[in-house]
């Protein structure tokens, strides 16, 4: 990234939507340069501006890097290059304590929007320019060759992971597991396999009753920690489109399994922001789920999808598929 304006042009592809009135950190590894993780946060901040900060340093101390940039996205009160930027107070507190801990910030700056022509500023010197269009960089190219979406919305990207299923369908699916969990129903795990199987020939299409066969039998966890591995071979695709169509379909708490399935997938292939939607609505929907909390847990530490892989790769291979 060549400049500044490039920079900020990379953040909704980093975040997986583009922000608005936000306030991005970036931080990155000294020794490689690899972005470690990409925090983002409302602006203005909903609490007190020390506590707003205290909290941020404590957010950076937990990622496994010590280089911080910075990138506030928010209207300005003047036109296209304000003497001030908004918000320019918060931001020198945030890199004075951030300095104070010896983490090394890189660039501190500011745009209106990200857009192709909007106006970016440093907060720190005068440096000014107009932001690249977002969609014609090459960070965009790469990030589309890795098969990474970016959502025009924070809100867009949620519905992404939200349930399409109406109200009444779900009622009436959540009676149904109920009575499969009264009657200590026998699972069917052949179900999932038939299903990923058809995905991977593009002819999922799952109807009721394979809807709760399928919610009813990953609530087992000897049969759900049997498909965690198939999330980074070659049937990976296939078995995403699986646990997205399920954790769409199914009531709560009975999504948190196939949520926590397709978080794994979307982290495995380097897809964080789409990971931690995925998470945020499993936690929601059953918070006692151990393996979301778990996932959860190296995604917001910071671990790196290659090493995320590693973990995965180490389990069992499923048995008979």
């Amino acid at each position: 990234m060549s400049d500044p304006g490039h920079f900020i042009a990379a953040i909704p592809h980093l975040l997986g939507f583009h922000p608005t009135d936000s306030l991005v950190l970036v931080v990155t590894n000294d020794e490689t340069g690899v972005v470690a993780t990409a925090l983002r946060t409302d602006l203005p901040p909903a609490v007190d501006e020390a506590e707003f900060v205290e909290h941020l340093v404590e957010e950076v101390h937990r990622a496994p890097a010590n280089t911080v940039h910075l990138v506030a996205v928010a209207t300005a009160t003047t036109e296209r290059r304000p003497a001030e930027p908004p918000f320019k107070p918060l931001l020198l507190q945030l890199v004075r304590r951030l300095r104070e801990d010896d983490i090394t910030v890189g660039s501190v700056n500011w745009a209106s929007t990200i857009t192709a022509g909007a106006p970016w500023r440093t907060y720190e010197t005068a440096e000014h320019g107009v932001v690249p269009d977002p969609n014609s960089t090459v960070f965009t190219a790469k990030c589309t060759y890795a098969g990474l979406i970016t959502h025009a919305s924070r809100e867009d990207m949620a519905r992404t992971v939200a349930p399409h299923a109406s109200p009444e369908i779900l009622h009436v699916r959540a009676k149904r597991l109920d009575r499969l969990l009264r009657d200590n129903v026998e699972p069917n795990p052949h179900s999932i396999y038939d299903a990923i199987t058809r995905a991977q020939r593009n002819q999922l299409h799952l109807d009721d009753d394979q809807i709760i066969q399928m919610g009813w039998a990953l609530t087992f966890h000897s049969i759900r920690d049997n498909f965690v591995r198939l999330c980074i071979d070659r049937r990976a695709r296939a078995a995403q489109h699986v646990w997205l169509t399920l954790m769409r379909e199914l009531p709560a708490p009975w999504r948190a399994e196939p949520a926590a399935l397709f978080a794994i997938c979307a982290y495995a292939q380097g897809d964080g922001p789409l990971a931690g939607a995925a998470l945020d609505s499993a936690l929601e929907s059953n918070p006692s789920r151990n393996l979301s909390a778990l996932t959860n847990g190296f995604l917001r530490n910071g671990m790196a999808p290659d090493e995320f892989r590693g973990v995965l790769e180490r389990l069992q291979e499923p048995p008979g598929y």
